[in-house]
């Protein structure tokens, strides 16, 4: 709100202005202009001189002006952000460039950044306790800050809260040394718009059974012409290049190895964009279409997934993402998504002791653990080697999985299983070779 603050003493008194961005403290001012001895300054910042008797005809005639002129948008704290940043970007290098934009003042404001989705470490008082210091911890990197007017070095967040903070970054020259210095202006605890997750299927059971009338060849599919500009984002800190993106205004799509992982990951922490996994982008590719920028989270598991990212209309963007712990993940969701062997084990006995199963019970069978559940594809894909080797009978009319008596197979029997596991053998050589170099 805009303030006035009077001091008095015996039958008169001086006072300063300040305002906010909807208000003109001067016409604020030449309102009640009557009540004033005389007053100056401009829209922003003013001063006067007030007769101790007309303090409240002031008063008065100024908050009557301010309710004219004011809305309730105009009394909300805005913050005027010109870059969202990742947090391994607030360092010298950015703060020299930063500098070739001064001298700032009211007519050229000082740059002010955004670092999504980080948290504050180590505070310490400064100043004769009237100032902190402190760590900002955003995207793996760390950096050095200072919040001025925080007495006891208290800041105005917890630490280790994930916060939305903004900073002025300059250069800072101490005994000789020359360092980057963050300058701490807001902060509030992080709360991100919501994610749409397109992976999910209508119904579970439907599409884990479409899966056995896939085709297994040719594979890997035929990819769409390579339109979109494709920016390599990868280690400069997921949360900073994706806020980025989000507050483009401009459509994103985030695709990951395995969306039920990542959207426990994510909540609360980055939002405002669709979520989808590498599986979904290949059963669909058009899925990516609507969307100006699509990002890789997580690294591609095959070359072919790499050109579906790439793969969309002119003028469109491809971003890669990822570092070292998102290849990691990559390789762990691979292995449950592919790795035949122990899906068929676990899958198969859980259908064994139960003697077969429909319904509800089929669907939970089919999903398998619920901290880290099988995708649709996957449970058929499953389904479909069992199928074949005659160890469950699917009804798909019902739809029902029964458990005949049988003896000890040979996987190898299963044109299916042969057909994954080249997928899989793919996958690991992919993300052990280029990739892994890359990330």
């Amino acid at each position: 709100r805009p303030a006035v603050l009077i001091a008095l003493d015996g039958d008169g008194g001086t006072g300063s202005g300040r305002s906010i961005p909807g208000f003109d403290l001067l016409a604020g001012l030449t309102a009640a202009g009557e009540h004033l001895r005389r007053y100056g300054g401009h829209r922003a910042a003013a001063g006067l001189d007030i007769a101790r008797a007309e303090l409240d005809g002031f008063r008065t005639a100024f908050e009557a002006h301010a309710a004219a002129a004011l809305d309730a948008e105009d009394l909300v704290p805005t913050e005027r952000v010109d870059a969202v940043v990742a947090g391994d970007a607030l360092g010298l290098a950015l703060a020299e460039e930063l500098e070739r934009l001064e001298p700032c003042g009211i007519g050229n404001p000082a740059p002010v950044l955004l670092v999504p989705a980080a948290t504050f470490s180590d505070p310490r008082a400064m100043g004769e306790d009237r100032h902190a210091r402190f760590t900002v911890n955003a995207g793996g990197a760390r950096a050095r800050a200072v919040a001025f007017g925080v007495p006891g070095g208290r800041l105005p967040v917890a630490t280790d809260e994930l916060v939305d903070a903004t900073f002025v970054l300059s250069r800072r020259t101490w005994n000789g040394a020359v360092e980057p210095q963050l300058r701490l202006r807001s902060a509030r605890a992080s709360a991100p718009a919501g994610l749409e997750l397109l992976d999910e299927p209508a119904g579970f059971v439907a599409a884990a059974l479409a899966e056995l009338d896939a085709p297994l060849e040719p594979w890997p599919p035929a990819v769409g012409d390579s339109a979109r500009a494709l920016h390599d984002r990868r280690d400069r800190g997921i949360a900073g290049c994706l806020g980025a993106l989000v507050a483009s205004g401009e459509p994103v799509l985030v695709v990951c190895a395995d969306t039920h992982r990542r959207m426990r990951a994510l909540a609360g922490r980055l939002g405002g964009f669709a979520l989808c996994s590498y599986a979904t982008l290949e059963r669909e590719p058009e899925i990516a279409d609507p969307y100006p920028h699509v990002f890789a989270l997580d690294p591609p598991t095959h070359a072919h997934h790499e050109r579906l990212l790439v793969a969309g209309p002119a003028g469109a963007h491809a971003h890669l993402g990822y570092g070292t712990p998102e290849l990691r993940f990559a390789r762990s969701a691979h292995e449950h998504e592919y790795g035949q062997r122990e899906l068929l084990a676990t899958l198969y006995r859980a259908l064994r002791d139960r003697a077969g199963a429909s319904g509800g019970e089929l669907e939970a069978l089919l999903r398998g653990d619920a901290e880290r559940p099988r995708s649709a594809a996957a449970a058929g894909r499953g389904l479909r080697v069992l199928a074949e080797l005659g160890l469950v009978a699917v009804d798909r009319t019902r739809p029902r999985v029964d458990v005949p008596a049988a003896g000890r197979t040979d996987l190898e029997r299963s044109p299916a299983f042969r057909a994954y596991e080249r997928r899989y053998e793919d996958g690991v050589r992919w993300l052990s070779g280029a990739t892994a170099r890359a990330a």
